[in-house]
């Protein structure tokens, strides 16, 4: 059986995994590099002054954040243009609904927001926007890389394929042989993260938002509105997710670090894989310590030495991520009363 299933993998991504007919050339390095970690340090500044209600404080920390980097993130441009609405900066309103068009934003996501939606009609901005959008949204298609879209989606439907008949039926009604059924999805989802997308990493860098693209993800399901929307691509980190769900080495976190530093990884997502790593991992082969960023310790004698590791990524206090779950579990019974106006954090309804 197993065999079976490795040929059948093999023919399957064949055709997704070969030379990429358009690859450009790298592009020659400047003396000035982006700096993603401060970059995300601002983000999470900004973040925490809006859980704390200060808006001017978030704005100032999102218009510092912004010229750090050439591709800020389409949920942050998002998020920026709330903040700027709510404290009526116009200009700065501008600025940034251009920036989240270049990052993959369309008119229909700012027009379904009610902030967004109410301070486009009072400024009568809808002309801007449509003014503006198809050379911005030009920019945008031409800096995706449809190869790695392709690739990816292959993966994806690969990896999804045996979870769902291996992980969640057959070890879920055959319980005695879930063992089995471990190792059976271990051996698919090895093939795909060391043969295939490993490669592709290191050959064109994490496929994620600022190569690949965003999706509008409805992380509540097909009818939770557009408050429950988010913007991202998170397909390669899913895929991680599920491989470090199980006993792996860590062999790969120097790759995935430096990936961070590059600005292709966010770094929620290499917290996010290392706390995977933490709480299923070969102790023996792999010894890392947990971020609290998804799986957390309450090994109280570790906060300090947590806080500090997330500081290094740029991140805030792993006490500020229980925060914003408490305000999305507000925002989604406001939501319910009828009340849509939140500026988004992407967590939860918030």
């Amino acid at each position: 059986m197993t065999k079976t299933l490795l040929m059948f993998m093999a023919i399957t991504l064949c055709i997704a995994c070969k030379s990429d007919p358009k690859k450009k050339e790298p592009i020659a390095s400047t003396s000035i590099q982006p700096d993603y970690i401060a970059y995300q340090s601002h983000i999470s500044k900004a973040e925490k002054h809006i859980l704390d209600s200060n808006y001017v404080a978030a704005f100032k920390q999102y218009d510092t954040a912004f010229t750090l980097v050439d591709k800020p993130l389409a949920k942050h441009c998002f998020t920026a243009m709330q903040v700027s609405a709510t404290v009526d900066s116009l200009d700065h309103f501008k600025k940034y609904s251009l920036k989240g068009m270049r990052r993959g934003l369309l008119p229909q996501y700012f027009k379904e927001d009610s902030l967004l939606n109410g301070y486009l009609k009072q400024k009568e901005l809808y002309p801007f926007i449509d003014e503006h959008f198809e050379p911005n949204h030009k920019i945008y298609e031409e800096s995706t890389n449809t190869f790695l879209i392709d690739t990816l989606k292959q993966l994806t439907l690969l990896d999804q394929k045996w979870k769902v008949h291996y992980w969640d039926s057959l070890a879920r009604v055959d319980p005695e042989n879930k063992p089995k059924y471990d190792s059976l999805y271990n051996i698919i989802v090895s093939d795909i993260v060391d043969n295939k997308l490993i490669p592709l990493i290191k050959e064109y860098g994490y496929p994620a938002e600022r190569s690949y693209g965003i999706k509008a993800v409805n992380y509540a399901g097909k009818n939770g509105g557009s408050q429950r929307r988010s913007y991202q691509n998170s397909n390669a980190t899913v895929i991680l997710m599920h491989y470090y769900s199980l006993p792996q080495e860590c062999k790969y976190n120097d790759l995935l670090l430096n990936e961070v530093m590059k600005g292709n990884l966010e770094p929620t997502s290499y917290a996010t894989l290392i706390d995977f790593q933490a709480q299923w991992g070969k102790r023996k082969y792999c010894k890392v310590r947990h971020f609290n960023e998804w799986h957390a310790t309450k090994d109280s004698t570790q906060f300090e030495a947590i806080n500090k590791r997330r500081k290094t990524l740029g991140l805030r206090p792993f006490q500020e991520r229980l925060q914003k779950n408490k305000r999305g579990q507000k925002a989604c019974k406001e939501i319910k009363e009828g009340n849509f106006k939140h500026i988004k954090l992407f967590y939860w309804c918030g």
